[in-house]
């Protein structure tokens, strides 16, 4: 199999692949046919619709044990994210090439690998997460268009007139992006009051002085009791000894 990959003989070593019943060298095999593919994938072509041609091939001259055999690997590699681009790949290849009305036949429920149907249901919520978590990098890659937008009005390249300049007017005027407040305190609130800060809406002026003097009295130290009183009573209890040696 190793000779077959080393001269690009991907059919070869797949079958041989499959045959042995080995799914990491099948992972391999299909690893080095994607990577191929995307290799000789014309430039200008705006879907990658051709990438599944050469397995598509395979795949037709496949009986339902071997499609068994294969959608039973990818639910295994489905569960590491890093295979699972490859496993959407295969089984997106499988789909599109075997009509559905085959892979739900009575002759598909009983595979020697085991029912098509369940195993492509045991595929469905790792596919899932895996999209879930696309759609959250692709969510925060919006990072990117924010900063840019509040950058516009820097220009540290001195590149004003520049043809761009116009593309990027387009494109900020069709962004709806979400901004920050436009009034942020000084300091974080505590209880609910702005220690300092201007907060305009709520009405209330809060000086930088009137903040200092209010945090110099919150570090003051407090004592329990009053200090006057206790002066008092030591006193008291100084006559009372002097009174009793005498």
């Amino acid at each position: 199999m190793a000779n077959h990959l080393r001269h690009k003989e991907y059919d070869k070593a797949l079958e041989i692949a499959l045959k042995t019943e080995k799914p990491m060298q099948t992972m391999k095999v299909l690893t080095a046919l994607l990577e191929s593919e995307i290799s000789n994938q014309n430039p200008g072509a705006k879907k990658v619709g051709t990438q599944s041609s050469v397995l598509q091939k395979h795949i037709a001259t496949w009986n339902l044990d071997r499609i068994a055999q294969v959608l039973k690997y990818c639910r295994e590699w489905n569960t590491r994210a890093r295979n699972a681009p490859l496993a959407m790949w295969v089984v997106n290849s499988i789909v599109t090439t075997i009509p559905v009305d085959k892979l739900a036949s009575k002759a598909a429920l009983r595979t020697e690998h085991g029912s098509i149907p369940e195993i492509l249901a045991g595929i469905t919520p790792y596919a899932e997460r895996h999209f879930d978590r696309l759609d959250r990098l692709y969510t925060n890659s919006f990072l990117l268009d924010f900063l840019l937008f509040n950058m516009s009005s820097f220009d540290p390249l001195g590149t004003e007139g520049d043809p761009n300049d116009e593309e990027f007017a387009q494109w900020e005027a069709k962004s709806k992006l979400v901004l920050p407040p436009k009034f942020v305190d000084g300091r974080i609130q505590v209880g609910g009051k702005a220690l300092i800060g201007v907060s305009e809406r709520a009405g209330i002026h809060t000086s930088v002085e009137e903040s200092e003097e209010s945090v110099a009295e919150e570090d003051e130290v407090m004592t329990v009791g009053d200090s006057s009183t206790a002066s008092q009573e030591d006193e008291e209890d100084d006559d009372d000894d002097s009174s009793t040696s005498s």
